[in-house]
């Protein structure tokens, strides 16, 4: 029987949780980002309530930037992001409902995440190998992908608030 590396899989439990932490960051700016664009409908076009489920926010804030003339110098470059972020949804699942069944230690750590029961519309979730390099560039992406959603909402924000009465 091989010895586990326990240093090497500590590790790899680090890595997913910076993984965790740095897309519930982008998930809370999305959060900001459709609230800066429902801030900016006049109030009898706002929808009463916000979209909870990432698939959701997605398509809300999508639909948003293609209807609203306010937001077409910004459509190309939020969509791009919208984009990268429904890509990298199936690898979030993967890194947070996978269980490792399978670690490989060496020079590197190689874990295998995969998941027993799944929805039975859709295509299975085959398991998944993935190295700590992997999920660390991984959040890298997501955490500069937030920070993009950030820099969006800012910007809409200052450039429609409304001039300050003297």
């Amino acid at each position: 029987m091989r010895e586990i590396n326990w240093r090497n899989i500590a590790s790899f439990q680090r890595a997913i949780g910076r993984f965790v932490l740095s897309w519930a960051d982008l998930e809370l700016r999305l959060d900001l980002l459709a609230l800066t664009i429902r801030l900016i409908e006049s109030p009898d076009q706002r929808a009463s309530a916000l979209p909870h489920q990432l698939k959701d926010k997605l398509r809300y804030v999508r639909g948003k930037v293609e209807a609203l003339e306010a937001l077409q110098e910004h459509r190309t470059g939020i969509i791009e992001i919208l984009d990268q972020i429904k890509d990298l949804s199936d690898t979030r699942h993967d890194f947070v409902h996978g269980a490792a069944i399978e670690y490989h230690t060496g020079s590197s750590t190689t874990v295998t995440l995969a998941r027993l029961l799944q929805p039975s519309i859709g295509p299975r979730r085959k398991p998944t190998k993935v190295t700590v390099g992997q999920v660390n560039a991984t959040s890298d992406r997501v955490r500069s992908l937030g920070g993009n959603l950030l820099d969006f909402a800012e910007t809409i924000n200052r450039t429609n608030q409304a001039p300050m009465k003297h």
